[in-house]
């Protein structure tokens, strides 16, 4: 694998935690989610036109399209959800770490696929994790909100699975370009919850929001497609091959985990380090010899 895809992985591994990072500090969770999306509406819609004008979308490819764009917007809710209610060194990890594990448990309960040894590992390692994160830490109030976050974080995990497979196939499959694919899915998704989450907070929600967080709110919706943009460009390039580029993204826990210890002033860095090497851990044994 060549440096600069190595590089270009890792910088997306960064931009990541950070966009995460951001949705983390805002104030009003919801707020903030729906004006990152109408931000990634505004700022990719002239690239999905460039792009539309020269890559017609099959029938096949509109269904993909609708299908993550609910996916997306799902998982965007829970994550909101999530950090409402926990710590982003807490939240993070379980979310990220759990996408890879839900893969893999659907395709040997539904697909029939077997694990070797090394694979089974790796699953017990990032379950090992997700037990390390439940480490008492704070208060009570602290815990029932971690109790509460942990089911949003899974849930996170779960249309990170989901969504992942439609990707797959939309864009290898179905033929449809990455990058038309990436914007207009993203759009898709802000198209369904941005009016629904500003109908429930309501204008003035969302002005406040923006008056204390717009230009997070930008950065975030630039940073999302534009971050996985960055693993697609290092898969494209020669003796990249998949099963390292996954395993490498987990890198972004760490990354994640660190933010949230370091610049948050979250509590735990013991377990919550150790739960980041775990999920890193596990799921490179599974994309190595899983």
């Amino acid at each position: 694998m060549t440096g600069v895809a190595i590089g270009l992985v890792l910088i997306s591994c960064v931009l990541h935690a950070g966009w995460n990072l951001l949705v983390k500090r805002a104030g009003d969770k919801g707020a903030f989610t729906a004006l990152y999306l109408i931000a990634t509406c505004v700022l990719y819609t002239p690239v999905a036109i460039g792009f539309g004008i020269r890559h017609p979308i099959p029938p096949a490819g509109w269904l993909c399209i609708g299908v993550s764009g609910c996916l997306y917007a799902v998982n965007y809710l829970a994550l909101s959800r999530a950090y409402k209610h926990a710590d982003l060194s807490y939240a993070y990890p379980l979310a990220r770490g759990s996408g890879p594990l839900l893969t893999v448990i659907f395709g040997v309960t539904l697909l029939g696929e077997r694990l070797t040894a090394e694979g089974l590992v790796g699953v017990a390692l990032i379950l090992a994790a997700v037990v390390v994160l439940q480490a008492p830490i704070g208060t009570e109030e602290v815990l029932r909100g971690m109790a509460r976050a942990a089911g949003w974080a899974l849930l996170v995990g779960t249309m990170y699975a989901a969504y992942s497979i439609v990707d797959k196939a939309a864009v290898s499959r179905v033929g449809v370009h990455p990058v038309l694919y990436l914007c207009l899915a993203h759009g898709a998704s802000g198209l369904i919850l941005a009016p629904v989450l500003w109908y429930r907070k309501g204008t003035e929600a969302l002005v406040t929001e923006w008056r204390r967080h717009g230009p997070a709110a930008v950065a975030v919706g630039l940073l999302i497609p534009g971050a996985y943009l960055l693993v697609l460009l290092a898969m494209a390039m020669p003796h990249a091959p998949v099963s390292y580029i996954v395993p490498l993204r987990t890198v972004s826990v760490m990354f994640g985990v660190a933010g949230g210890l370091r610049i948050l002033g979250e509590q735990g860095a013991w377990s919550r380090m150790l739960a980041a090497l775990l999920v890193v851990a596990g799921v490179g044994l599974i994309a190595w010899k899983g």
